[in-house]
């Protein structure tokens, strides 16, 4: 296990705000997305995909995906407004909440695929699902650290990885 500490401080010039027509294509794009956020739990709610040898949901049902909430607080970002990302902090607060960041344990830092599926619920944590969602991670890293609290822009940008 180590741990994997995302550098992408330096690079300048990654994001821009919107100009009015690309920002309003953004607003389009997101505008069923945000029919999707449970702000009880900061999360997006999606319908599952259960290949049948990770989780235990069942296909079709909705759950709160951990990729899903990232993608969303990235998009959130991207769109350079004030409430949007007020709720992309409230989002990236919530799913870095539920890597597990215990070094002795076997699932040392994954996610799960859904918050109603936790880690030691999962059939068969998915390994890889680190990958993913520090692609996302990277991404915000890259585009949006400091636009983010400063403890959360530490978070985002170093995170475990097995």
């Amino acid at each position: 296990m180590m741990l994997l500490v995302l550098i992408c401080s330096t690079v300048k010039g990654a994001w821009s705000m919107p100009d009015a027509a690309e920002q309003e294509r953004l607003d389009r794009a997101l505008a069923p997305r945000h029919s999707t956020y449970d702000p009880a739990q900061a999360m997006v709610r999606i319908k599952v995909f259960n290949p049948g040898y990770h989780i235990n949901l069942p296909t079709g049902a909705l759950a709160h995906s951990t990729k899903a909430s990232l993608d969303y607080a990235l998009e959130l970002l991207d769109t350079g407004k004030p409430a949007n990302r007020t709720r992309a902090i409230d989002v990236l607060h919530k799913v870095l909440s539920l890597q597990d960041t215990d070094p002795a344990s076997r699932t040392y830092g994954i996610w799960s695929w859904y918050l109603e599926a936790p880690l030691p619920r999962m059939k068969a944590p998915d390994f890889n699902w680190a990958d993913f969602c520090g692609t996302t991670l990277l991404q915000i890293t890259r585009d949006h650290r400091s636009r983010l609290p400063t403890d959360l822009a530490a978070q985002v940008s170093t995170f475990e990885n097995s």
